[in-house]
């Protein structure tokens, strides 16, 4: 693949058949985009964002999210541009009214999750006490 970083960004993909085509990129892709595929699988991504944790000291990133396109997918409805957040079991995709309410769920898991830190932390300190 060869990226062209002019005003109007395009990219050289060689397809699984040999053949190579020149595809516009959306400004928000990345300009990674993977040979030896089906036209129909060509897709765009843009730049990846992860909720990084630490863990023991090691740095966790989960819930990646990055926005995608299939331009070229053989369903229409496949071809819009979605955000794309792998939750563990693979990638599952978003429109933005879908997002925002998965901002706001996460939103009241992070609120469980500090209720459970509290009870954690007054366990935690009766075991100290033992």
């Amino acid at each position: 693949m060869t990226h062209d970083l002019t005003r109007r960004r395009t990219a050289a993909v060689r397809l699984i058949d040999g053949t190579t085509v020149t595809v516009r990129e959306p400004e928000w892709c990345a300009g990674e985009h993977e040979n030896g595929k089906a036209l129909a699988d060509l897709c765009h991504d843009g730049p990846e964002s992860a909720l990084r944790v630490q863990f023991e000291g090691w740095p966790i990133d989960l819930l990646h999210v990055a926005l995608t396109q299939h331009p070229y997918a053989l369903a229409e409805a496949e071809r819009r541009t979605v955000a794309t957040m792998d939750l563990g079991d693979g990638p599952y995709p978003f429109d933005s009214a879908g997002l925002r309410m998965l901002a706001a769920e996460l939103a009241v898991y992070a609120g469980r999750l500090r209720d459970l830190a509290r009870q954690l932390a007054a366990v935690e300190a009766r075991e100290v006490g033992r």
